[in-house]
């Protein structure tokens, strides 16, 4: 009896980190087109901040929009955040993005129309679809010659889209956020 709850306990877990994006079957992924990801995506995720003690773990609302733009396509996103004011009412704070990419004359990796130079602290941003996973890369140099990064992974899975955020800044991993969303319209 102890060997089936061993071997049952490590069959639910397995299952979990599978769901969950931990574990991978090997041979599975293959490249999915681009308009894939068209549509509307609406969801929920949480952010966990390295820089925010009041607000080290806090809830967003996701919003992401994929649509074809001549040859490339448009993203757009906005994000409801709790984050700011009193962590037993948080303030919500709404941030609204939109970026258009062209091919960039590689096989799967697109360019933003607005990309512009970093060193004059613009954001440089690309984008790049391997597998199931469409990521979007956005690059700084900041005022004081520091750098920040941001990238977007959204994955498609049978369950609509996991999303994960990275912002780094010199390195330093500073915020992530993980959320689900499912796919409203074309």
């Amino acid at each position: 009896m102890t060997n089936l709850r061993i071997s049952t306990a490590a069959a639910i877990t397995a299952v979990f980190l599978l769901l969950n994006g931990f574990l991978s079957v090997p041979g599975n992924a293959q490249d999915v087109p681009i308009n894939a990801f068209y549509g509307k995506w609406i969801g929920s995720g949480v952010s966990q901040s390295e820089s925010s003690i009041a607000f080290r773990y806090s809830h967003r609302d996701l919003n992401v929009t994929v649509t074809p733009a001549g040859s490339g396509f448009a993203i757009s996103w906005t994000t409801i955040q709790r984050k700011k004011g009193d962590p037993n009412n948080p303030t919500p704070v709404k941030k609204t993005s939109s970026t258009t990419y062209v091919p960039a004359g590689r096989a799967n990796v697109w360019r933003a129309t607005r990309s512009l130079d970093p060193i004059g602290g613009r954001v440089y941003s690309w984008a790049r679809l391997k597998d199931q996973t469409l990521t979007v890369n956005s690059f700084q140099i900041l005022p004081d010659g520091s750098y920040e990064m941001q990238v977007y992974d959204r994955v498609l899975s049978g369950l609509g889209m996991k999303l994960t955020f990275s912002r780094i800044v010199n390195g330093k991993l500073i915020r992530t956020v993980k959320g689900q969303l499912t796919k409203f319209s074309e």
